[in-house]
């Protein structure tokens, strides 16, 4: 008799509307494993954790055809520090996390060091008038900003 769960057994689809229905002390995080070493993720995150985050898996292909898990967890949220502490450990444990708790995208973890969010907001929006303060590092092209006044 197997005793160690599949890693099928954790995909419920989508049930995370679900908890936060049934009880509002449940919140989410977007978080991507890696393919090598989902399940050894997973068990530490249940190791240290227990049942304050309750995997639910979802699988998707890469560029390169390969098959990568990813994941909406529940978590149980208590105090910022508690949610905080478990991203922290997420990212430590090679977990990447985009925190949808966060109201910038510096903070929510999908800014790229290359900044192409950055280039492409001044490409795209060179007077900040889209979501101001949506992107911290930010600063409106003057010269556009001025001008536009007198348009």
């Amino acid at each position: 008799m197997r005793t160690t769960p599949l890693l099928s057994d954790y995909t419920w689809n989508h049930t995370t509307l679900w908890a936060l229905k049934s009880d509002p002390a449940y919140t989410y995080l977007q978080c991507g494993f890696d393919p090598d070493a989902a399940r050894e993720q997973m068990r530490r995150l249940r190791e240290r954790f227990g049942n304050e985050i309750l995997f639910h898996m979802e699988f998707m292909k890469n560029g390169q055809g390969r098959v990568i898990p990813g994941a909406i967890p529940l978590v149980y949220y208590t105090t910022e520090e508690r949610l905080n502490e478990m991203i922290d450990y997420c990212r430590e444990i090679g977990v990447f996390v985009a925190n949808p708790h966060v109201n910038n995208v510096e903070g929510g973890g999908r800014y790229r060091a290359d900044n192409v969010q950055l280039v492409a907001k001044h490409r795209y929006d060179p007077k900040g008038l889209l979501n101001p303060g949506k992107m911290i590092t930010f600063q409106p092209d003057t010269a556009v900003a001025e001008t536009a006044g007198t348009r």
